[in-house]
């Protein structure tokens, strides 16, 4: 498999801890990450003949397809390492209602707050995997 890409807002507290789980847990090889408020995903978009993207939406591409909302969030958690993977079981559910949950977290996801409220700084191996840094 090539290397996916998770697109997610970047300007959202809520999408970046997203991203921070994603980045503990999965492989250096196996998932990049790129804040949709980006040339290159504008660039990325355009070059690949999709409609410029929602920025209350996660998008993976992986294997050549576009995936969005609780498909991409799902899809990149089964790239995980762990127990955790094994989320991906809820992509049995039909995405009318995951994506129904999905609207919702996404309609308040700048309202919520996260545990922490310190920035985490990114290691040098973990910048490699933004497409944008």
């Amino acid at each position: 498999m090539k290397e996916a890409i998770f697109f997610y807002d970047g300007d959202c507290g809520f999408c970046n801890a997203t991203v921070l789980f994603l980045l503990e847990r999965t492989k250096l090889t196996s998932l990049l990450f790129c804040p949709l408020q980006s040339k290159y995903a504008e660039n990325f978009f355009s070059e690949h003949g999709y409609q410029q993207p929602d920025l209350t939406t996660a998008y993976l591409f992986s294997n050549g397809r576009l995936y969005q909302k609780s498909s991409a969030v799902l899809r990149a958690i089964t790239l995980a390492e762990g127990i955790v993977r094994h989320l991906g079981i809820f992509l049995t559910i039909p995405s009318f209602i995951r994506d129904g949950v999905y609207d919702f977290i996404a309609s308040v996801r700048k309202q919520i707050k996260l545990g922490k409220s310190d920035c985490r700084l990114l290691t040098p191996q973990e910048r490699k995997r933004f497409l944008s840094l």
